[in-house]
């Protein structure tokens, strides 16, 4: 659907469908113009501050900036929820005006099956009870 839209607007659009290993390798040596995969902070303090300024793969790899690497520090230790959400606000908008990477959000989740394999959402899900149509138990020994 994006490929179709840039298109529409006069965009030339290449669009591979790659393996992980292949993806990480490009992205790490910086060979794409757009790139669009799945990752998330899961509302964590600390990996906001590593998918912005972090050096992995999936990370933006912004340089730090201190008003912005600031206001992540103070997230991270507020001591109730509307003074993040606050702290997070402005450091929404710095972001936006950098605009580093842009984050699509969708908050659904799709599996799919057929009669041979049917995989129910388990209660609890994964992590901290992420929806998910993988139990928890999968990732213990």
């Amino acid at each position: 659907m994006i490929a179709e839209q840039l298109e529409a607007f006069g965009f030339a659009v290449d669009l591979r469908v790659m393996e992980i290993a292949s993806l990480r390798s490009l992205v790490a040596d910086g060979d794409y113009d757009l790139t669009l995969f799945s990752s998330s902070t899961l509302g964590d303090p600390g990996n906001i501050s590593r998918r912005v300024f972090g050096r992995g793969w999936n990370s933006d790899r912004f340089p730090a900036d201190p008003k912005m690497t600031g206001l992540i520090k103070a997230q991270a230790v507020a001591q109730n929820q509307a003074e993040r959400q606050e702290i997070l606000a402005q450091f929404q908008q710095l972001y936006a005006e950098n605009l580093p990477s842009y984050m699509l959000v969708n908050p659904l989740m799709a599996t799919v099956f057929n009669d041979k394999l049917s995989a129910p959402f388990m209660s609890g899900g994964v992590a901290i009870g992420i929806p998910s149509a993988l139990h928890k138990s999968i990732f213990l020994e």
